[in-house]
């Protein structure tokens, strides 16, 4: 059995009603995740700087890392807990992990119960789309796209992943939405772009978040494949 506590502090804007639904969308992961044993999420007790602890297990090792690739986590969960999603609530984390074999937290453990027959990364080995709707704040559309241009763009050199798209809505419409679609070779490139974004960028990647995250006040963002691949 691989586990992990996963402490969550929430951003002081998160409605009831948004955390209510990131606790559904954790509790339900078992149901769409292979190997996902376990996942409740709790109050964190005082004085715990953290809102919540979801504890959540696996049967084995392979299924977690199967877990991190899965179509369910980057795109449902993701759209809470992860830091570069327009829609993020959660401020700060702390993950704990443990397992009953010590060789279960060695990267690249030896698989020793049949779970290799699991993908390794996602549902599908062909081209993927990141489709982003921003809702971006009044009068910070031009500043949002000059920050996309200077300081994301030059991050994408190195993975296969291209701008098909950057869209906006139009001034006299009263909104300020901004819809990007981006064009990846597979499932892998997301996976390694995220790992690259998330941990090796640090600490520029959250210095680059809490700048996008300081121009918009919402949006969806969700990996998806074109309708002729079934």
């Amino acid at each position: 059995m691989y586990r992990r506590a996963y402490a969550i502090q929430l951003k002081p804007d998160a409605t009831e009603d948004t955390v209510a639904e990131l606790i559904r969308v954790l509790e339900d992961s078992p149901k769409h995740i292979p190997g996902m044993t376990l996942s409740v999420v709790r109050k964190a007790l005082p004085p715990s700087k953290y809102d919540l602890i979801w504890d959540n297990a696996f049967s084995h090792v392979d299924y977690y890392t199967n877990y991190l690739s899965h179509p369910y986590h980057c795109n449902v969960i993701d759209h809470f807990m992860y830091r570069e999603s327009p829609a993020a609530v959660i401020g700060e984390s702390l993950c704990l992990r443990w397992s009953e074999l010590d060789s279960d937290l060695d990267a690249g453990a030896a698989t020793e119960t049949g779970a290799d027959a699991l993908p390794t990364v996602g549902d599908h080995d062909g081209p993927l789309y990141l489709v982003e709707q921003v809702e971006v704040l009044p009068g910070k559309t031009a500043e949002y796209l000059r920050v996309l241009e200077e300081d994301y763009l030059p991050l994408l050199s190195g993975f296969s992943i291209r701008q098909l798209s950057c869209l906006r809505t139009p001034a006299a419409s009263g909104e300020e939405d901004i819809m990007i679609v981006w064009e990846l070779a597979d499932w892998q490139t997301f996976v390694n772009f995220r790992n690259f974004f998330q941990f090796e960028n640090e600490p520029a990647s959250t210095e680059l978040v809490k700048r996008l995250s300081g121009l918009r006040r919402g949006g969806r963002r969700r990996l998806m494949l074109s309708a002729a691949a079934g």
